[in-house]
């Protein structure tokens, strides 16, 4: 019986130790990813905060207009001299909740669709600056030597910089020697 328990227990250690790895491993992951996409911080999260402080203005805007009309039909019930239990205003008051709920969860779902959407491009625009930088810094730590020739990846921006700055700096070092 203590060997058929001590199973047991050696069973559910065995799997509470592969959910804890399979979880921990998924959220090293999302930081290695976030660590990949957030290659130049300051410009691509400057980016998400104009982005969403733009969203927050524009959805305030819009329930400010949407508690106007909501006013406004209530000013409309009472010029009718509706009795302020009457069903015209509980469902008044029913929609403009409604109404505002829908329109935080539009809020948060379409800012962190835009703010994934200005990581992927940003990444796609500060990637390549990135990579020309280290590529330039690289230059006198080598002498002014021959380099390797630069090159992004294949869906950056800027596609047209490597040849320009390859061939540059091969005139340069021609003409140097």
């Amino acid at each position: 019986m203590e060997i058929e328990i001590r199973k047991c227990v050696n069973t559910i250690t065995d799997g509470l130790q592969m959910k804890i790895k399979n979880k921990w491993s998924g959220f090293m992951s999302t930081i290695k990813l976030r660590k990949k996409l957030l290659i130049y911080p300051r410009f691509q999260l400057t980016l998400i905060g104009i982005n969403s402080l733009i969203l927050g203005i524009m959805f305030t805007l819009i329930s400010l207009q949407v508690s106007q009309v909501m006013r406004v039909l209530g000013r409309t019930g009472a010029d009718l001299h509706l009795d302020s239990s009457h069903p015209y205003f509980q469902f008044l008051k029913i929609e403009a909740n409604l109404l505002n709920t829908y329109l935080a969860w539009g809020f948060f779902v379409s800012a962190g669709i835009s703010s994934l959407a200005i990581l992927f491009v940003s990444h796609r625009v500060a990637g390549p600056m990135v990579r020309l930088g280290n590529y330039l810094k690289k230059i006198p730590e080598e002498g002014g030597g021959p380099l390797t020739p630069l090159q992004f990846r294949k869906g950056d921006f800027f596609s047209d910089l490597p040849p320009l700055v390859n061939s540059a700096l091969k005139s340069v070092l021609d003409t140097k020697s």
